[in-house]
């Protein structure tokens, strides 16, 4: 776990950038007024689950490699990808698109996902130390 988290702290800056692009590329394709043609055989709600995975997952990286994921921290990502979907569901209406309640249920299965697999490995990496420090 030491070097998974030593390799994020050397990439940090990557992981920002990659993180923000990710997030911009997300809120404009929610934004187009049609769904490309390659995604259109794809769940409505598969897109919007793996999008806010894959946001949360990124969110929680960049707080590794930082040195500041903790559960609090953690929760507050929670809230944050929450509060977001809400408004990014609203935001499409002018855009054409409707606002749908199951899309963002779909969107926070997404981060509860990414959420619980970042908490339990926040637990065995404390754990971990410790265990390392008890020896």
């Amino acid at each position: 776990m030491r070097r998974f988290v030593e390799s994020l702290s050397r990439n940090a800056k990557g992981l920002r950038i990659t993180l923000l692009a990710y997030w911009g590329l997300m809120f404009l394709g929610t934004h187009l007024p049609k769904v490309p043609v390659p995604l259109e055989k794809v769940s409505d709600k598969t897109l919007h689950f793996l999008a806010y995975f894959g946001l949360m997952l990124l969110l929680t990286l960049d707080s590794i490699s930082r040195q500041r994921l903790t559960f609090l921290r953690l929760c507050g990502l929670l809230m944050l990808c929450a509060v977001y979907g809400i408004v990014d569901e609203i935001l499409q209406i002018p855009a054409g698109r409707s606002a749908d309640v199951r899309d963002w249920l779909a969107d926070m299965r997404g981060v509860t996902l990414a959420t619980s697999i970042a908490a339990v490995g926040l637990f065995l990496s404390r754990r971990g130390e410790s265990y390392s420090t008890e020896k």
